[in-house]
């Protein structure tokens, strides 16, 4: 889930930003409620965390403390629930989260918190279904042929465009790209498809960016970026399967463009 879709979801009307408007881009995972320190340990990347304060025996410093350790987890953000226990968000705690790059919100306490984080769990888990049926085609359009895998697309997106209007628009509106696929057999497609070199080396940009959320500078960032692959390209040492294969029909159909 986005932060343009969390605030529409119901509740959330009334939610304020008031730090790390810069970074939204985070995807929200989840979501928690955190009320006492222990449960810090809890939380897992990415997850939106609620906070009323009511085991809080120094709001100031145990807020403080708070935002300090949700930062280090790297946290989506942290919803602040402003009312009997956390009367106002001052302005050190909203300049704190700034500097920590956390998306800081409040929320008047009366609105029901775990309404809200019923609506982003059901959310994530019909993504997850929607995710299954796009991955089942996905696997028709590496194996089947062009035919069957049109029939897949029609079923797909007649179940979930009500839900999702734009989920599949993109496969439909950009086929004829798409389609020159079907003239490759199946051991061809699965090399073309297939993306676990790419996934391993975003992999290693995420581990980078665990490591070091902030950089002094463009150019930092892109010499930190390019050890990294650099680091990465060491382990690609492994034959593609089925290569003998796969070079001998692309030979035949691309004559003279491959080296031996």
């Amino acid at each position: 889930m986005t932060y343009d879709e969390l605030f529409q979801l119901k509740g959330l009307e009334k939610a304020k930003l008031l730090a790390g408007k810069s970074i939204l881009g985070r995807e929200i995972s989840g979501a928690h409620v955190v009320e006492i320190v222990e449960a810090q340990d809890w939380v897992k990347r990415g997850e939106l965390i609620f906070v009323s304060g009511v085991a809080f025996r120094d709001v100031k410093r145990d807020l403080t403390e708070a935002i300090c350790e949700l930062s280090k987890k790297q946290v989506a953000g942290v919803v602040l629930e402003v009312g009997p226990y956390i009367k106002e968000v001052t302005d050190d705690i909203i300049e704190l989260a700034n500097e920590l790059n956390l998306p800081l919100l409040s929320l008047p306490y009366e609105i029901h918190v775990s309404e809200i984080i019923s609506q982003i769990y059901y959310d994530k888990y019909s993504k997850e279904e929607t995710n299954k049926s796009v991955e089942k085609f996905m696997t028709e359009l590496l194996y089947e042929d062009e035919k069957k895998a049109l029939e897949t697309l029609k079923r797909v997106t007649e179940k979930w465009t009500p839900k999702y209007p734009n989920s599949m628009k993109r496969w439909k509106d950009n086929w004829d790209a798409i389609s020159p696929i079907f003239k490759f057999s199946s051991t061809v497609r699965k090399v073309i498809y297939t993306t676990n070199a790419i996934e391993s080396l975003n992999s290693t940009y995420r581990k980078l960016n665990r490591q070091r959320s902030v950089f002094p500078s463009d150019t930092a960032l892109l010499k930190a970026l390019y050890l990294a692959t650099f680091e990465a390209t060491k382990k690609w040492t492994s034959t593609i399967r089925n290569w003998a294969q796969v070079y001998g029909e692309l030979s035949i159909m691309y004559e003279g463009r491959l080296s031996e």
